[in-house]
């Protein structure tokens, strides 16, 4: 099954109120796997999982449609050079 697993980074309004609509709309929307408020040029950064590009799109389409959202960048992988999530867990674990 072909799918898109890319990361979306997010800017949004320095605002209370606009972070609380951000987050509210990112825990509904199911393409949405994690999401995290992060240090630099953006604030939050998503990961998501969607069907194809259409979904994906849609998903932009509704993030760029919540007020005070200011600008949403898509990454895609283009090629996996590691892929061992539980390599640094193993490591303090030793």
């Amino acid at each position: 099954m072909d799918y898109l697993d890319p990361l979306a980074e997010v800017r949004v309004a320095p605002r209370e109120d606009v972070r609380r609509r951000v987050e509210s709309k990112v825990r509904r929307l199911k393409q949405i796997a994690q999401a995290h408020y992060i240090y630099g040029r953006y604030d939050m950064v998503l990961e998501v999982l969607a069907k194809d590009r259409e979904d994906l799109s849609n998903l932009i389409d509704s993030l760029h449609k919540v007020e005070g959202v200011l600008e949403a960048e898509t990454f895609i992988v283009r090629e996996v050079v590691k892929d061992r999530p539980l390599d640094p867990i193993i490591r303090v674990l030793k």
